[in-house]
């Protein structure tokens, strides 16, 4: 009795193991938000610290027993990931102090700062004595910045300091944000000098094309931009040639995600509009400098310049510029489409058609990428802007039939089987998220990724229903074989909401028994399908609704016991719109 009483006391039994193995578990223990973090986890963490009271992670790992204390404590690796909260309030704000510690006690090892900024001044808090003396060994900084009346620029983050060790460089959150100008316009930097930057991810920052000008980012970013393996500039709409500008920098890109344009790319467009890439000082004025003129001085110093090469070698410089470009080691490509509202096609000299010259097919036609396994395009509204007659709710049966029959012509197809027969890549990972394509442009496309094994569809359509479904499921080719037979990995989501969009739940399921039948992976492949919709009704004529609705719920059952089959359903709750909009059809039924 009194050793089972004894052995019931004993509070940590993890506390058996080694020392070695406890020191090492905490080290893994140290949560994602310091050591990978990402868009908004910055603010969860800071919220989770808030409710348990402590200003770090290692001080709340004190709190357990007077072991752990002592271990944490000998633990630098555990010290070297830093949560900085630069916000100037009375609570849970910026006290110098608190980081005293934490960097006497990560002693020598590489630093990792997980900033959130508030209404400070970064560069003032990474100048100040306190961090600026550990500068040297810096190897990770990434700054979300919080949603207050942020107005200081965030750039320069180190004007005058080295940051030697610097390897990952993450700013999120940047859209409130004077982000790169001083005073005078001129472009202040990112930083004063990081020779070993390896990934530079830089997101949320506003839409103005002068807000962000590459011109200036790559010429005195304080950079070197041939030695970037992960490039990473969503919400910063750029030209096709800006883009493939960068590509042409950045020989070492693995990872590359950019928005580009939509509309399409001229070679014959007046200087004044032309974007220069790199600046000359032979655009100032004898004994002047970039910093004496305002923005549109240099736009007119720019222009003086184009003025004076000729057509032809204007041309010439683009089309080297327009590659194609090889980057040998580019395994991940994201690109989203954006769309300039100030563009219009009439107020642009262009020839040929628009399906050729639009920025998405010059960007992707610009890039050789024999490693590439996994692509993503996405858009906001389409890979193509729709025009003004298209903008009200109306829909004709004429829209309809276009998509599910391929009265348009193809667009994504000849983008993707061009670039796959250009680079001989195997592409693994396929993401289409908004670009409104045809369904046999989209299936077809599918159909050239004969290895891949993930596909993530979200609203592909513009009307999604289980015609997409029916066309997974269904064998197409000669050899009777489904299109991508190698699929393991299944996501479909589809949330918005219209009567003219919508599948039911047993189409879904019609589609899984066709690609994934029971006993299809031997007891060893477990295929994977996530569907998020708002289901549409169960129909089948004349058989009552309640028998439809009562057979999907029991094979959905069967489906979700399957030991071979990982299927997760989510049902969007469907608008009041969408419900009054069905009502008046079937009120106009019912008159008919």
């Amino acid at each position: 009795m009194r050793n089972s009483r004894q052995t019931s006391w004993r509070p940590f039994p993890i506390h058996d193991l080694p020392n070695e193995i406890i020191d090492r578990i905490l080290t893994l223990s140290i949560p994602k938000e310091l050591t990978d973090p990402m868009l908004g986890s910055g603010e969860a963490f800071r919220a989770f610290l808030e409710r348990t009271g402590v200003r770090d992670y290692p001080r709340l790992l004190n709190q357990v027993c007077r072991k752990w204390r002592t271990m944490v404590n000998n633990n630098a690796t555990l010290w070297s990931y830093i949560f900085v909260c630069a916000v100037d309030t009375d609570g849970y704000g910026y006290f110098p102090e608190h980081y005293e510690q934490p960097l006497a006690l990560s002693k020598g090892k590489p630093l990792s700062l997980v900033c959130i900024l508030g209404n400070m001044s970064i560069s003032d808090v990474l100048s100040s004595p306190l961090f600026a003396s550990h500068a040297s060994r810096m190897r990770m900084l990434c700054i979300h910045v919080l949603g207050l009346e942020y107005t200081d620029p965030v750039f320069p983050l180190f004007e005058k300091i080295a940051t030697p060790a610097l390897e990952v460089l993450r700013v999120y959150d940047t859209q409130d944000m004077d982000e790169s100008w001083g005073d005078h316009r001129e472009w202040r930097g990112i930083l004063h000098c990081a020779p070993r930057l390896s990934e530079l991810s830089l997101s949320g920052f506003r839409h103005g094309l002068d807000s962000f000008a590459l011109t200036h980012v790559v010429e005195k970013a304080g950079i070197d931009w041939s030695r970037l393996t992960v490039l990473c500039l969503p919400n910063i709409p750029r030209r096709a040639y800006d883009l493939l500008f960068i590509a042409s920098t950045n020989p070492q890109l693995q990872v590359f995600r950019c928005t580009v344009f939509g509309e399409p790319e001229l070679e014959d467009c007046e200087a004044e509009f032309q974007d220069p890439i790199s600046d000359s000082d032979d655009d100032w004025s004898e004994g002047d400098s970039e910093e004496d003129y305002t923005e549109e001085g240099r736009w007119e110093a720019a222009a003086r310049r184009l003025r004076q090469i000729t057509r032809p070698q204007r041309r010439a410089a683009q089309q080297a510029v327009m590659g194609p470009h090889v980057l040998l080691n580019l395994v991940e490509l994201h690109v989203a489409v954006d769309h300039n509202l100030e563009y219009s096609y009439s107020s642009w000299r262009w020839s040929g058609k628009i399906g050729e010259r639009w920025g998405m097919a010059s960007f992707i036609g610009g890039l050789t990428t024999p490693a590439l396994t996994t692509l993503t395009i996405s858009a906001r509204s389409g890979l193509a802007r729709r025009g003004t007659e298209d903008d009200s709710d109306y829909v004709s049966g004429s829209e309809i039939d276009a998509q599910e029959n391929r009265t348009e012509p193809f667009v994504l197809k000849p983008l993707l089987a061009a670039l796959i027969r250009r680079s001989r890549c195997t592409i693994r990972d396929l993401s289409l998220t908004r670009v409104f394509i045809s369904l046999p442009d989209l299936l077809s496309s599918i159909k050239l990724c004969h290895h891949i094994r993930s596909l993530h569809l979200a609203d592909p359509l513009r009307f999604m229903g289980s015609s997409l479904l029916r066309g997974l499921g269904t064998h197409t080719t000669r050899k009777g074989h489904l299109i991508a037979r190698k699929l393991r990995h299944l996501v479909i989501e589809h949330r918005e909401q219209s009567v003219f969009a919508g599948f039911p739940i047993s189409a879904v399921l019609d589609m899984v028994d066709a690609r994934w039948p029971r006993g299809w992976g031997h007891g060893s492949d477990v295929a994977y399908v996530e569907v998020v919709h708002c289901p549409g009704n169960e129909y089948e004529r004349g058989v009552p609704k309640e028998v439809l609705r009562a057979r999907m719920r029991s094979r959905l059952e069967k489906a979700k016991a399957r030991k071979d089959l990982q299927l997760v359903i989510t049902e969007l709750k469907q608008s009041a719109a969408v419900r009054k909009e069905i009502a008046s059809w079937d009120r106009m039924e019912t008159y008919m």
